[in-house]
């Protein structure tokens, strides 16, 4: 018995180490490095080998997910190969690659289809086959699978592979003729829902009645009404801005429907309203795999990805929505404020032109590009950047305060005056503008007003540096006045702005959520 139990576990765990995914052509097992899986083997005329993979390449992503575990790899593909494509990224000798895999159709059940407005309809059922047993004849129309509707918008054979490749049931609802049923494939013989009644006993001969007509179809319900209802008072309360309710509801739409790319999308964008950011980055994903055509997608998940202050996978997102609507200026602000997060000034100055030339009333745009030619040293730019910012609505003392700059690094020292005594009227409390305004009248041979200034710094200051530096000058100002020498004044120049995103996330996907 200890034997027989010991060949079991060997077993066991010889086939929990090595699993074969028949629908790509690929023999793999665990990666040795605990973060991928490794190709063991590539059948010959495989869609793997129509991409030139080979034994002892690491898979380390399946459709954007990553995989580290055969288990994981297997539900990975399993779940994308319904899709008609399976994306993979693959490592050899350290560099990554992105392969697009198309599985050969296949027939799910053994069922050939083709679609109809209606839904798909039977052309041919391979005897012995689950959809055999079932029952299922050519000229059936398949018209629900698994809760979706079909009706042009999704493929039975997209909707049924996934079931049939992991060998698991799943219902459909026929039409033949003049009756409707519900019939689970995969179960054995034909199971058909227990709302079809299944026919009377016959009685004996000698006392058996005149044959009756048929009885009526029964109509049956399906999860189909359900998920329908259930999409609709979604989209209700998304369109309310009742984000959370919107959340939960369109979750559960796409637990029923996982494919279901418009309720995908509305998830991530009412999680990104609600500041739920770790399960957006997830939900936003998902959603991109689904909805590869919304670019409201990919700019929440660039925005998703910002917040969490991951500035760099940002990035490529953002990019993504921009090539899907190029004519937006959100995702160019958005690479913006990725690149500003990274100190890439040149591509921080790029990215803002692009958002600004779209959108020239973003004043948070031109105040960046400002930004990024001051740290560029281009003062010149960067006051005409900020000049554009003040047009669009922009004002503010931060604003003054980094025009004011801008001129002193010009050399034009009343412009840069009347700039910091402007973010002075706006703050009369930030003691480091106090600071610089004195500095520039020091420069102008101003000393009474450079003199006012640096008290009321050294007033404000406290005990921090700024007021110790005005301190400091006043002092050397005495000392000159007095003919002694004295070193020149002292400030304190602030670095860029701590980087924001583009306050306006509100993107919402481009079409209506239903089925």
């Amino acid at each position: 018995m200890r034997r027989l139990a010991a060949v079991a576990f060997l077993a066991g765990l010889a086939l929990a180490c090595h699993a074969r995914a028949d629908e790509l052509g690929l023999d793999v097992r665990d990666g040795a490095d605990g973060k991928s899986v490794e190709i063991v083997r590539v059948a010959e005329g495989s869609p793997a080998a129509s991409e030139a993979l080979q034994a002892g390449d690491l898979v380390i992503q399946v459709q954007g997910t990553a995989v580290a575990t055969i288990g994981q790899y297997r539900q990975a593909v399993l779940t994308a190969v319904g899709y008609g494509e399976v994306g993979l990224v693959v490592m050899r000798q350290g560099w990554a690659r992105h392969v697009r895999l198309r599985p050969p159709p296949s027939a799910a059940f053994g069922i050939t289809t083709v679609e109809r407005p209606r839904g798909a309809e039977v052309v041919s059922v391979a005897a012995g086959s689950p959809g055999a047993a079932a029952g299922i004849a050519p000229g059936d129309l398949i018209m629900i699978v698994d809760g979706r509707v079909l009706e042009g918008k999704a493929d039975f054979q997209q909707l049924a592979t996934p079931f049939a490749s992991r060998g698991a049931p799943v219902e459909i609802v026929v039409k033949r003729a003049d009756w409707t049923k519900t019939i689970t494939l995969g179960a054995g013989p034909a199971s058909v829902a227990a709302s079809t009644p299944a026919p009377a006993p016959r009685p004996p001969a000698a006392t058996a009645p005149p044959a009756a007509p048929p009885p009526a179809p029964v109509a049956e319900p399906s999860r189909a009404g359900e998920v329908t209802d259930e999409v609709r008072a979604a989209n209700q309360a998304y369109d309310a801005q009742n984000w959370g309710e919107a959340d939960a509801r369109y979750a559960r739409v796409v637990r029923a429907l996982p494919d279901e790319a418009n309720a995908w999308a509305r998830m991530c964008h009412a999680q990104v309203m609600q500041s739920k950011f770790k399960e957006a980055a997830e939900t936003c994903r998902s959603a991109s795999a689904h909805a590869s055509t919304d670019p409201s997608v990919f700019q929440n998940l660039g925005f998703t990805l910002f917040r969490l202050g991951r500035y760099a996978d940002s990035i490529e997102p953002y990019r993504k929505a921009s090539e899907l609507k190029p004519e937006w200026a959100l995702p160019y602000s958005g690479v913006g404020a990725s690149y500003y997060a990274l100190g890439d000034w040149p591509r921080t100055e790029a990215s803002y032109r692009l958002a600004v030339e779209r959108d020239p009333s973003n004043a948070r745009g031109w105040q960046s590009r400002g930004d990024a030619a001051t740290a560029l040293r281009k003062p010149a730019d960067a006051v005409a950047h900020y000049r554009r910012a003040q047009a669009a609505g922009g004002a503010s003392p931060e604003l003054s305060a980094l025009l004011g700059w801008a001129y002193f690094d010009m050399g034009q020292l009343r412009e840069a005056e009347a700039a910091f005594r402007e973010a002075n009227r706006l703050d009369p409390k930030d003691a480091n503008v106090l600071l610089i305004l004195g500095l520039v009248a020091d420069r102008q041979g101003k000393p009474d007003e450079a003199r006012e200034a640096w008290q009321r710094a050294a007033a404000l200051g406290g005990d921090n540096e700024i007021a110790a530096k005005a301190r400091q000058n006043l002092a050397n100002l005495d000392a000159r006045l007095a003919g002694r020498s004295a070193p020149v004044a002292q400030v304190v120049r602030p670095g860029p702005a701590p980087v924001v995103a583009d306050p306006r996330v509100d993107v919402r996907p481009e079409t209506d959520s239903g089925i």
